[in-house]
């Protein structure tokens, strides 16, 4: 899935919507947002959000993604109406705030300087 469908389900939800139907959408957003590495860029950025809808889960499962995301959508499954609000409206917060890039992490496609230095100088010829 990509961004613009979570974005476009999500602003489709509403607070009168029946219980089961927001619960359903709220599987496939959640599921689209943890996988992808657009919002969370690190499992460690996660722990804010879910402090921001009134969980707390143990240390060792912001290790897993996969973790992660079968304990909160277990969560999801027995949620009330009014946590799945919660949950609604943090959703949106996150997804259509601007949030600035992280600049810690360095993009993994840039070659380092080994590379450049092997790029120059090759071993035999082209046509080879």
């Amino acid at each position: 899935m990509s961004s613009k469908f979570s974005k476009s389900s999500l602003s489709k939800l509403n607070g009168s919507m029946n219980e089961d139907l927001i619960r359903l959408e709220l599987y496939s957003i959640v599921t689209d947002v943890f996988l992808s590495r657009e919002y969370f860029n690190r499992n460690s950025d996660i722990v804010a959000f879910i402090k921001a809808i009134n969980y707390e889960y143990a240390d060792y499962l912001f290790k897993s993604r996969t973790l992660l995301l079968a304990r909160i959508l277990r969560d999801i499954n027995k949620a009330e109406k009014k946590d799945l609000l919660l949950i609604m409206r943090s959703l949106q917060y996150l997804l259509f705030t601007d949030i600035e890039p992280d600049t810690k992490t360095r993009d993994r496609k840039t070659k380092n300087y080994v590379d450049s230095i092997m790029e120059q100088f090759k071993r035999g010829s082209d046509y080879e």
